[in-house]
């Protein structure tokens, strides 16, 4: 997901985080190796640790478990960490307007037709919700498709 020029992952519960340009930097120089690591919380700093770990011991030309193994202890050795926060991101989602109602009011009618049948909800009785659910189109006025209905329920529809 993008915002601007940031781009955001969504995390569970759907919280939004800034997704950093290069997660993992492993850069070689005269002087050392320096490893450059943006996670979002601890597990997945552990895994670009182990990564960069992988990619140092390769480019020496191992794979051995225990040599990842060091590699990882000397990098987490002296890590710096800072915290870095995300921008706020504002979205209102407007319910119970336009679209969404005949929607709600769709998905009612479908569920009285289950219980009722067909034939009922196709008597000029519904020709306005229909309307409603096609066109938008309250003739009454906003509150007109709402009444109380003397219809009962079948008791065994609830089992």
């Amino acid at each position: 997901m993008y915002s601007g020029q940031h781009r955001f992952d969504l995390l569970p519960g759907t919280k939004p985080v800034m997704r950093p340009k290069k997660p993992l930097s492993v850069e070689s120089n005269a002087h050392g190796i320096k490893v450059k690591i943006d996670a979002y919380g601890d597990a997945q700093a552990d895994q670009l640790v182990t990564a960069a770990a992988t990619k140092i011991a390769k480019s020496f030309g191992h794979s051995h478990v225990a040599v990842i193994d060091a590699i990882k202890a000397e990098i987490t050795k002296d890590q710096v960490s800072t915290l870095e926060p995300a921008p706020t991101i504002h979205y209102e989602l407007q319910l119970v307007t336009g679209r969404s109602q005949q929607s709600m009011a769709k998905a009612a009618l479908v569920l009285w037709a289950r219980l009722v049948g067909n034939d009922q909800v196709l008597s000029p009785r519904y020709d306005r919700i229909r309307n409603y659910m096609i066109d938008g189109d309250t003739q009454h006025g906003k509150h007109a498709l709402t009444k109380l209905d003397g219809n009962s329920i079948d008791p065994s529809f609830a089992k």
